[in-house]
């Protein structure tokens, strides 16, 4: 990388650029640019099995990367009403409509093994190859300031949507193919390896649900012959929740530790915020088991106006308000607004259960917070009278000392993500807007 001291730049209608690079159009680079459809009636009709044929929605597209477990199966019927809107490998997908957190999110379609089709909230780019880098192109659509352009074609209000002819018209920055390639390869190695990061934190959590299953729900854990307790004999009791092993109680929330309700300063005042405590929403919660940062951050005179609502690290936190049953742990001592009840434990075994009991429940929280209305809603006090299982502290114990350095791991992948999130954040507007140059023999390497 290099940065062009005498670099000439010139001025355009999306900023500075050097003086050699084109701005156009984006629908002058590529050979199709169209929405997606839906199935009949909107709604999808899951395939009993898993098919050939897959249907992609907004919610499965994130900046960078498409979240490929997540996207249904559909059955043939409903895969040849929405043909038209299939996908290939290379295509370029942005959300057309959404709200303030998937609108505008963008990937590149990865090589598939199977037909691909996307709904009517996402729009698809199929790029001029021979002129374009679509990874490129999607380098430039995740950036900050690409987004805020975005918003200018927003013909929505609270639920944003821009067409296919606005993207059409969508300006770009065009340097020759040798460097678009550059920039291409540096921005799909640094997000290949955030991705590995998650892939494996994916298995990792998958492999400590699978374990608390088996100790928690079916009731197998080792018993003092280390052999599955419920299979092996081992006495049952009833509860109000069903049997459980003997010894072990019911009990409510509230009894694993102080609930705390999150307020949020007074923004009328600007000197609460901005400093290095974490300010936990709920976007900072979505697919995250540690929350390592966060969106926006309360200064000391800010969290000094609520010291009652400080967590500790390793506090359990629970999104209770409009998207309710969300589940992560706080890092470091943090602050949460008040859509989130918090809970600070009272053992330090109790973390890595709460956090899987939680989201075990996660569908119970959702139901007790809709109270007939369409605004999502529980407040503290039902949320601390969720009745919960309590295993024996010997039980505890174990299940800590065997799970932690899963949940470690999980953690140092979460910290190495945010670095290189980062070092791409910090890097890439300058090589998207030429400041820093990229020579094709200097791209990263893996």
């Amino acid at each position: 990388m290099t940065c062009k001291e005498k670099q000439k730049f010139r001025l355009t209608e999306i900023g500075r650029v050097p003086e050699e690079w084109s701005v156009v159009k984006l629908g002058s680079v590529s050979e199709k640019i169209f929405t997606g459809r839906d199935p009949s009636g909107g709604k999808l009709a899951h395939a009993k099995e898993l098919t050939g044929h897959r249907l992609i929605r907004s919610a499965e597209v994130f900046d960078g990367f498409l979240d490929s477990d997540m996207i249904s199966h559909i059955d043939e019927k409903t895969a040849e009403i929405v043909k038209s809107a299939e996908v290939t490998n290379g295509d370029v997908l942005l959300n057309q409509l959404g709200d303030g957190i998937t609108f505008a999110r963008s990937c590149v379609v990865p090589v598939i093994t199977y037909k691909a089709y996307v709904t009517r909230s996402v729009g698809v780019i199929h790029v001029n190859k021979k002129r374009l880098n679509p990874f490129f192109l999607n380098a430039y659509l995740v950036l900050p300031r690409t987004k805020q352009y975005i918003e200018s074609f927003n013909s929505g209000s609270s639920r944003r949507a821009i067409d296919g002819g606005k993207m059409k018209q969508f300006l770009i920055p065009l340097p020759n193919r040798a460097e678009q390639d550059s920039v291409a390869q540096f921005y799909r190695n640094i997000q290949s390896r955030i991705e590995l990061f998650k892939e494996q934190n994916k298995t990792l959590e998958a492999f400590g649900k699978a374990f608390f299953k088996r100790w928690f729900v079916d009731f197998e854990f080792p018993n003092e012959e280390g052999k599955p307790y419920k299979s092996s004999g081992g006495e049952m009791v009833d509860s109000e929740l069903g049997e459980i092993p003997k010894g072990w109680v019911i009990q409510e929330i509230s009894q694993f530790g102080e609930v705390v309700c999150g307020k949020t300063p007074s923004t009328t005042n600007k000197e609460n915020f901005g400093g290095d405590i974490p300010f936990i929403t709920i976007p900072d919660m979505r697919d995250r088991i540690f929350i390592t940062n966060t969106e926006r951050s309360l200064s000391k005179k800010g969290a000094q106006t609520q010291l009652k609502k400080e967590l500790p690290t390793f506090s359990v936190c629970v999104s209770c308000i409009a998207t309710p049953g969300l589940v992560s742990i706080t890092y470091l001592p943090s602050h949460t607004n008040q859509q989130i009840n918090s809970i600070v434990l009272v053992g330090k075994y109790l973390p890595f259960y709460l956090y899987f009991s939680l989201k075990r429940i996660s569908r119970q929280i959702i139901l007790q917070g809709s109270g007939g209305t369409a605004t999502l809603n529980l407040n503290k006090e039902d949320f601390s009278k969720i009745m919960m299982i309590k295993p024996s502290d010997g039980i505890l114990r174990k299940y800590h000392d065997f799970i932690s350095p899963f949940f470690l791991q999980i953690l140092n992948n979460q910290l190495e993500q945010s670095t290189l999130s980062e070092v791409r954040n910090f890097l890439l507007p300058r090589l998207m807007s030429g400041v820093i140059r990229v020579k094709v023999s200097e791209s990263v390497n893996s």
